[in-house]
């Protein structure tokens, strides 16, 4: 699941020319700080809403396999984001997206019992905040594309390809 999130996202967002290493950069530092903030921000929302005792958050296997697809929700919206923003602007989304993303997990798991490996509340909710999180980062300017920003050569294509084989 961990090279699945950070290699495979990582070389992933390799295809625009003009990004294509520091995206593979940003998705690391972007995937490293969500998978940190998943695992305190569901312990967070899970004393919170659901126990109501406030202890340690403890470190298990499923606080880290959680921790996982958070990370993976983020980056699933930093598809959407990379070549708009600035390292500092996508590590405010990163804050804000692994707060909300962690409660709507915490409540879709443990008070609506939805039975979910993780495709509604990672891919859904990823793909959903990045396109409403793109409507903040001048979206005329990246519709004209007039610096040819958007566009790919053969090695950045290739290194995506080889993303994809891992994804």
């Amino acid at each position: 699941m961990t090279v699945f999130v950070f290699v495979g996202f990582g070389l992933l967002r390799a295809f625009l020319k003009t990004h294509s290493w520091a995206s593979v950069a940003y998705t690391m530092l972007i995937g490293v700080l969500a998978f940190q903030l998943t695992i305190l921000a569901e312990g967070f929302w899970r004393m919170q809403l659901v126990t109501g005792v406030y202890s340690t958050i403890e470190l298990t296997m499923e606080s880290l396999l959680m921790g996982n697809l958070g990370a993976a929700a983020v980056l699933v919206s930093l598809g959407v984001l990379i070549g708009k923003c600035s390292l500092l602007q996508l590590w405010i989304v990163a804050f804000i997206e692994v707060a909300v993303y962690s409660l709507n997990a915490v409540v879709c798991r443990e008070m609506m019992f939805v039975a979910d490996s993780g495709a509604l509340t990672v891919h859904v909710f990823g793909a959903y905040f990045g396109i409403t999180a793109s409507y903040f980062f001048q979206p005329k300017k990246a519709i004209e594309d007039e610096e040819n920003r958007c566009e790919g050569d053969y090695q950045s294509y290739l290194v995506g390809l080889m993303g994809t084989l891992f994804l």
